[in-house]
C-alpha cells in the first residue's frame, strides 16, 4: 500500500474558468498591490476567478493554498502552509519544516513556528525585489480556529516586503484587527464589492457568453440576479432568450431556491447516462481523466471532459499532475442532493464499495471514506490495520489526522488502531488526553493480541514519559502488560519487551539485571529507528552510572549522530539530556560548552525551560571546572528557576542540592532542613538514576560542615553501601572522597586514609576526573592527605592529573581580543575569526548582535527592550516568540564560528538583566577609535603632520552609515549623525590640507570617497569643483556642476549652493 497522500492538488493554481471578465471593477480591487487582501461573499460571487484574474501575471509568484475543513487542524494546516511557501526550496535549510516536527503542543508553540517561517522567508526573499503572493483560499473552513487567523495577522505584519497575502471566505474572516485596522495597504471587498454592474454585466453577457441579448433581455436578468455572477451564470446558460422569457423569471425569482431551479430546468436537457455520471462524479471531491475511465466506463473520457466544459457546467481545472477536474462548491452539492434522491440505497452502497476497491491501492484515505459510506466497516478498519505500521513508523500528525478523520468518534472508541492514532495527533496539544487515549489503545490490543503494537503504543507512552518527567501513567501501563504473552509473540515483540525492561532497572538503578539484559540486546538487530535511539539514550545512561566512562563516551556519539535525534529536535533534546552528564564527569570541556550552547539556542528556539534548564546546568559545571564558583552557582539557580517554569520537581530537587553542595559554607538552619526535606521527598518517590544517594552524600556534606559527624557518617555510608551494591562506580569513588575528608576532621585518621585510598585506587582504575559527590574543599585536603601518605609509605607519584582542581587552577585562559566594524558593512573579528553580515540568516539576527555590540560592556539590554526594538508591531507575546526564534539563529551562527555564547572566545553574555558584552572581552570598535581619534584633533595643537595622520585615520576606518543605515530606535539616528558629521568635518580638513600640500591625487580620490558615501552633498561637490578649476581641468569641473546641478534639484527641487 503506498504511502497516505499529501493534499497537493491543494496547493495547486486552477485555471482562470473560461468566459470571464476582466472587468475595471476588479482591476480596481488593486490585489496585485495591496499587502492584505479580502474577499469576503457568499458562494458564488467569483472570489476566487477575481483572484486569478488579478494575479494571472504575477502566477509564477503565487503560492496558492485552496482550504478545506481538515486544515483548521494545525499540523495538517502548518504542513501545507510551509509546502506552498517553500516547496521550491532547499528543504534542508528552511528551519521551520524542521521545527514543525519537533513542536511539543503545536497549540501553544505555533507563535514560535510562526517566527521561524518569517525568519526562513527573510532568508530566501529579504532582498527579493519580485512580489510574492501567499492566496488562502476557502478561508471559511478555517475561520474557527484563532490561531490560524493570529497566524495568518503574523505573516501580514512580519514577512518582507516583498510579500502579499491574498484570502477568499464566505463568512468574516476576523483577520482585520487591532494594528492591521490602520493601515492604508490592506483591504476588504465585501459581497456588494463582488456583484456585477449592469453594464459589466451587458459587457460579460455579450461579448465573453455571445448570446447579443437586448437591453430589455440585459434588464430583465439584471433585475432577477442583482448582479450575482453565478445566477447570471445560469440564466444565460439555462433559458432559451427566443422563447418569452419574462414569465418564466417571474416564476423561478417566487421558488426557493433560484440556484437549484436553474439547475434542475438546465439537467433536462442532459442525456440520462450523462446525467447520471454528472450525478456521481459529485461524491468525489475532484476527478482526473483516467477515473473517468476506469471507474465510469467512459470509452473517450478526454471528450467526456470537453462536453463538460462546453456544456458551461461549473468545473474547475487544476494543473496538477495528473490534471484534476473539480465542480464548483454550489453545482456540486445540487448535483450530490440529486444523486441521493435518484438512487435506491443498494446501487449506493454498490456504487460506494467499487469506489473503495478502487482507491484500496493508491489512495487508502477516499478507500476508507468509501467503505464508510457502504456501510462496509470491517473493510475500513482492516485499511487502518494494514497502514498500522506504516503510519507508526512515518508519525507525521497530519496525514494520520486525514485517516482518522474519515470516523466517528463512535468508531474510533472501538479499534484500537484509530485510538492509538488518535492518541499520537494529541500528543503535541493534549498530553494527558493522549496518555488516556494510549491507555484505551492498550487494552484493545491486548484483547485482540496484536502485541507488536501493544509495545509500540508503550514506547509512546515510555517516550512522553522521559519528555515530561512524569512517569506515573507509564506505571499504569506497564501493568497492562502481558509478560508471558509477549515473550512467545515473535522477536520484534520480544525486542521491545526487552528494551523496556532494560529501561525500567535502568532507571531505577537495577545495574546488575540491567547489565544482562545490555549484553542480550547488543546481541540483537534492532530495527526500528525510535526503539534503537531509546535503547541507546539508556544504555548511555547505564554506562555512565556504571564508571563505564569511554564506552558511554562512545555511545554519546551515536546518540548525536543518530537520525532520530538530527531529523527530530525534540528527540534532540532528549538525547542530549541523556548523555549531558557524560562531558562533566570526563571534564570535556569541549563537549561541555558545546552541550551547554546546543541546550541554550534549542531552548530558544522551542521556548523550552526543560532545554534552557539543562543549558544552565551543563553552563553550571564548566564554570564550576574552572573554579569560578560564584558564576557556577548562579547558573545553577539560573536551572532552578527553569525546572520550576517546566514544573519538573526532581529537577529542582537535583540543582537546590548541588546548589548546597558547591556552596562550601556553613548551611544555616533553614537550609539543613531543606535539603533533608528534598532527602526524604526522594526516599518517598524513589526516581532512581542515583538521586537518593546524592541527595544522602550532600545531607551528609551538610552535617559535616556543622559538626554533626555522627550523623554525616551515617547517611555518608548508607549512600556509599547502597552505590557499591548497585555497582554505581564513580559514585562510590565520589563518597570514599567525602567519607574520607569526613574522618579526616573527626579526627579518625586510619579510617580518613583508608577511604582516601579507596577513592584513589577507584580513580585511577576507571580514570576518573570528576566526582558529582565532591566538593572542591574535601578534593583539594584529600589530594594533601594522599601526597603525604603515598609518598611517605608507598613511593607512589602523587594523584597529579587526576583531580579537576590542580589542572583547572593551572590553567590560565588568554583575553579575547575584538575588534567590531559598525560603520559601513559590518563585521567583527574575535582573535582569528572573522564574522560578516553574511554570515546570519536575516539582517535582523545580526541587527539584534550588532545592537548589542554597539550598547557594549557596561550596559545589558533585557529582552523585552529588544523585542519591543526589532518588532514594534507586533503584540508583546509575538515580539518575545519572534525575538526568540532570532536568538536562537544569532546563538546558532555564533557556536557554529566558534565563538558561541558558552565558548571561550565568546564575547556575548546573557545575565537576568539582558544582554550585553563580556567584561573579559577586550573590544575595539570603529567608532570608539573615531572617538578617540576625533577627539585627539580637537586638542591637538601639534604639526600639521599630526593632524593629517588623525583625519586620515579617520577617514580610512569611516566607509558608510552606523549599522549600515538601519534604525532601531532614535537613539541610533542620533548616534549616526554624530559620526557622520566627524567624518564629513575631517574629510574637508584633510582635504584642504592635502590641497595645501599640492596632494591633488590625494585629495580627489578623498573627495569621491565622500560622494559616495553622500552623493547630493554640496560641499564636497563645491571642493571637487574648485580642485578641478585649480586644476586646470575646465571641462571636467563644468561637467561636474551640471551634472549635479540637474540631479540635485530633480531631488530637491532647488538650485544648489556650489
Amino acid at each position: 500500500m503506498n504511502n497516505v497522500p499529501f493534499l497537493k492538488y491543494k496547493l495547486t493554481i486552477p485555471d482562470i474558468p473560461k468566459q470571464s471578465l476582466f472587468c475595471e471593477r476588479i482591476k480596481n480591487m488593486q490585489i496585485a498591490e495591496n499587502r492584505l487582501s479580502i474577499l469576503t461573499a457568499p458562494a458564488g460571487f467569483g472570489k476566487t476567478t477575481a483572484v486569478l484574474m488579478c494575479l494571472e501575471k504575477e502566477r509564477e509568484n503565487v503560492k496558492w493554498y485552496g482550504m478545506d475543513k481538515e486544515d483548521s487542524f494545525l499540523p495538517v494546516f502548518y504542513a501545507h502552509l510551509l509546502d506552498t511557501l517553500f516547496s521550491e526550496e532547499n528543504k534542508d535549510e528552511i528551519g521551520s519544516i524542521n521545527m514543525l516536527k519537533g513542536l511539543q503542543n503545536i497549540e501553544e508553540d505555533y507563535l514560535l513556528l510562526n517566527a521561524q517561517i518569517v525568519q526562513d522567508a527573510f532568508m530566501l526573499w529579504g532582498g527579493c525585489k519580485k512580489k510574492i503572493y501567499l492566496v488562502l483560499d476557502d478561508f471559511h473552513n478555517v475561520v474557527n480556529n484563532h490561531s490560524i487567523i493570529d497566524t495568518v495577522q503574523y505573516l501580514v505584519l512580519n514577512m518582507p516586503k516583498c510579500f502579499s497575502a491574498v484570502v477568499t471566505s464566505r463568512v468574516s474572516t476576523g483577520i482585520v484587527a487591532d494594528k492591521l485596522l490602520l493601515r492604508d495597504d490592506i483591504k476588504e471587498i465585501h459581497s456588494s464589492g463582488m456583484l456585477f454592474s449592469k453594464e459589466e454585466m451587458s459587457e460579460l453577457v455579450n461579448d465573453k457568453y455571445n448570446l447579443n441579448l437586448n437591453r430589455q433581455q440585459i434588464n430583465l436578468v439584471f433585475d432577477a440576479t442583482e448582479g450575482w455572477i453565478a445566477g447570471i451564470y445560469m440564466m444565460c446558460h439555462g433559458m432559451d432568450f427566443s422563447k418569452n422569457p419574462e414569465s418564466e423569471i417571474e416564476n423561478i425569482k417566487k421558488e426557493k431556491s433560484f440556484f437549484k431551479t436553474f439547475l434542475h430546468r438546465f439537467l433536462q436537457d442532459i442525456p440520462g447516462e450523462n446525467r447520471e455520471i454528472l450525478t456521481k462524479l459529485s461524491v468525489l471531491d475532484d476527478f482526473t481523466v483516467e477515473e473517468l475511465e476506469t471507474l465510469f466506463n467512459i470509452e473517450k473520457p478526454k471528450e467526456f471532459i470537453k462536453w463538460i466544459e462546453n456544456s458551461n457546467l461549473y468545473i474547475q481545472k487544476i494543473r496538477a499532475y495528473p490534471t484534476k477536474y473539480r465542480f464548483h462548491a454550489l453545482f456540486r452539492e445540487e448535483l450530490k442532493e440529486l444523486f441521493y434522491a435518484e438512487t435506491d440505497e443498494k446501487k449506493r452502497f454498490e456504487f460506494f464499495l467499487r469506489l473503495a476497491n478502487h482507491y484500496l491501492k493508491d489512495n487508502p484515505r477516499l478507500a476508507i471514506r468509501f467503505y464508510l459510506l457502504s456501510k462496509d466497516s470491517d473493510s475500513a478498519f482492516k485499511v487502518v490495520k494494514e497502514l498500522g505500521e506504516e503510519l507508526f513508523n512515518k508519525g507525521n500528525p497530519e496525514e494520520i489526522f486525514y485517516i482518522i478523520n474519515e470516523f466517528s468518534e463512535k468508531d474510533i472508541r472501538k479499534n484500537p488502531y484509530l485510538l492509538l492514532f488518535s492518541g499520537m495527533t494529541k500528543v503535541n496539544i493534549d498530553r494527558q488526553r493522549s496518555l488516556d487515549t494510549f491507555l484505551l489503545a492498550m487494552d484493545g490490543f491486548k484483547a485482540c493480541k496484536d502485541y507488536s503494537f501493544l509495545m509500540n503504543t508503550f514506547g509512546m507512552m515510555l517516550v512522553i514519559a522521559y519528555q515530561s518527567n512524569n512517569f506515573v501513567t507509564l506505571k499504569t501501563a506497564s501493568e497492562k502488560l502481558p509478560i508471558f504473552s509477549l515473550l512467545f509473540a515473535g522477536r520484534k515483540v520480544i525486542i521491545k519487551l526487552l528494551i523496556s525492561i532494560f529501561i525500567a532497572f535502568t532507571g531505577k538503578d537495577g545495574f546488575r539485571y540491567a547489565g544482562i539484559l545490555r549484553r542480550i540486546l547488543d546481541k540483537l538487530s534492532i530495527k526500528d529507528d525510535i526503539w534503537q535511539y531509546s535503547y541507546l539514550m539508556i544504555r548511555g545512561i547505564y554506562y555512565y552510572r556504571s564508571g563505564e566512562l569511554e564506552k558511554a563516551y562512545e555511545n554519546m556519539q551515536k546518540i548525536l549522530n543518530h537520525t532520530v535525534g538530527i531529523s527530530n529536535d525534540q528527540w534532540r533534546i532528549i538525547g542530549l539530556v541523556s548523555c549531558c552528564n557524560i562531558p562533566f564527569l570526563r571534564m570535556d570541556k569541549e563537549s561541555m560548552q558545546t552541550f551547554a550552547e546546543e541546550f541554550y539556542a534549542l531552548g530558544e528556539k522551542y521556548n523550552s525551560p526543560f532545554s534552557t534548564g539543562y543549558g544552565h546546568y551543563i553552563s553550571a559545571h564548566e564554570k564550576y571546572r574552572c573554579n569560578d564558583i560564584p558564576s557556577a552557582i548562579e547558573d545553577i539557580d539560573n536551572s532552578i528557576d527553569s525546572f520550576n517554569e517546566y514544573n519538573g520537581e526532581l529537577l529542582v530537587f537535583e540543582s537546590r542540592l548541588i546548589h548546597f553542595l558547591w556552596s562550601e559554607k556553613k548551611p544555616s538552619a533553614e537550609e539543613l532542613t531543606e535539603a533533608e526535606n528534598i532527602l526524604a521527598k526522594i526516599k518517598e518517590e524513589y526516581p532512581g538514576h542515583g538521586l537518593l544517594e546524592f541527595s544522602q552524600n550532600v545531607v551528609g556534606v551538610m552535617q559535616r560542615r556543622i559538626g554533626h559527624f555522627d550523623k554525616a557518617e551515617e547517611n555518608l555510608l548508607q549512600a556509599l553501601h547502597s552505590c557499591k551494591r548497585k555497582k554505581a562506580l564513580q559514585s562510590v569513588a565520589g563518597l570514599y572522597l567525602q567519607l574520607a575528608y569526613l574522618y579526616k576532621l573527626w579526627g579518625k585518621k586510619e579510617n580518613a586514609v583508608k577511604n582516601a585510598e579507596m577513592w584513589e585506587k577507584y580513580s585511577r582504575k576507571y580514570r576518573f576526573v570528576f566526582w558529582r559527590e565532591s566538593d572542591k574543599e574535601a578534593v583539594r585536603e584529600i589530594e594533601n592527605l594522599l601526597h603525604i601518605t603515598i609518598t611517605a609509605t608507598t613511593d607512589v607519584k602523587t594523584i597529579e592529573n587526576l583531580s579537576l582542581t590542580d589542572s583547572v587552577q593551572r590553567e590560565i585562559e588568554e583575553e579575547a581580543y575584538g575588534y567590531a566594524k559598525l560603520l559601513g558593512k559590518f563585521s567583527i573579528r574575535i582573535n582569528d575569526i572573522l564574522i560578516t553580515e553574511n554570515d546570519f540568516k536575516t539582517r535582523k539576527v545580526s541587527g539584534i548582535l550588532k545592537y548589542i555590540i554597539l550598547k557594549g560592556q557596561g550596559e545589558y539590554i533585557n529582552r523585552e527592550k529588544i523585542a519591543t526594538i526589532f518588532w514594534p508591531e507586533s503584540g508583546q507575546k509575538a515580539a518575545n516568540t519572534s525575538l526568540r526564534v532570532a536568538l536562537y539563529e544569532m546563538r546558532k551562527t555564533l557556536s557554529q564560528k566558534g565563538v558561541g555564547l558558552e565558548d571561550d572566545c565568546g564575547f556575548i553574555v546573557e545575565k537576568k538583566e539582558g544582554f550585553a558584552l563580556k567584561p573579559n572581552i577586550n573590544m575595539i570598535r570603529d567608532i570608539d577609535i573615531i572617538e578617540k581619534k576625533y577627539s585627539d584633533f580637537r586638542r591637538c595643537d601639534k604639526s600639521c603632520e599630526d593632524n593629517m595622520s588623525c583625519l586620515k585615520e579617520i577617514c580610512d576606518l569611516y566607509d558608510g552609515g552606523l549599522l549600515d543605515g538601519h534604525d532601531y530606535d532614535d537613539s541610533i539616528l542620533i548616534i549616526r549623525e554624530h559620526f557622520s558629521a566627524i567624518f564629513f568635518e575631517s574629510l574637508c580638513k584633510l582635504s584642504e590640507l592635502l590641497i595645501d600640500k599640492e596632494f591633488f591625487d590625494d585629495a580627489e580620490k578623498l573627495l569621491n570617497k565622500g560622494l559616495e558615501i553622500d552623493p547630493l552633498n554640496e560641499g564636497i561637490y563645491g571642493m571637487l569643483i574648485r580642485l578641478y578649476t585649480d586644476t586646470d581641468r575646465t571641462e571636467r569641473a563644468t561637467y561636474l556642476r551640471d551634472s549635479f546641478t540637474r540631479r540635485f534639484k530633480k531631488e530637491m527641487g532647488v538650485e544648489p549652493a556650489i
